[in-house]
């Protein structure tokens, strides 16, 4: 979201641990973050996003760079995103098997 509320994307709907769409208010982009489980201790995290394209306005321009620009940022994210949830599942692994003192 922009600064002054008006642009940017929000929170449509969504499942706890499931699903979260975001899309902006004029309807014309959606973003969705989905999590599947592989099995009992992997997940997969999917990310799609939809852009409706105005071929007419100068925004195109921004809008086509993004759409060859966007797999090198979301490749950055989606690693990031890796890194922080393997080094919580591994610090929880830890405090999980560390003996209780006292």
């Amino acid at each position: 979201m922009s600064p002054n509320g008006k642009q940017g994307t929000y929170v449509k709907d969504f499942v706890l641990n499931q699903w979260m769409l975001w899309g902006d208010k004029a309807g014309d982009s959606t973003w969705v973050w989905g999590l599947y489980p592989m099995d009992a201790t992997h997940t997969r995290l999917i990310t799609r996003i939809r852009l409706k394209y105005h071929w007419l306005s100068p925004a195109i321009v921004a809008n086509l760079l993004v759409e060859f620009t966007d797999i090198i940022m979301m490749r950055t994210s989606m690693l990031g995103i890796k890194r922080r949830a393997e080094r919580l599942a591994h610090e929880t692994t830890i405090q999980m098997t560390q003996p209780i003192s006292g």
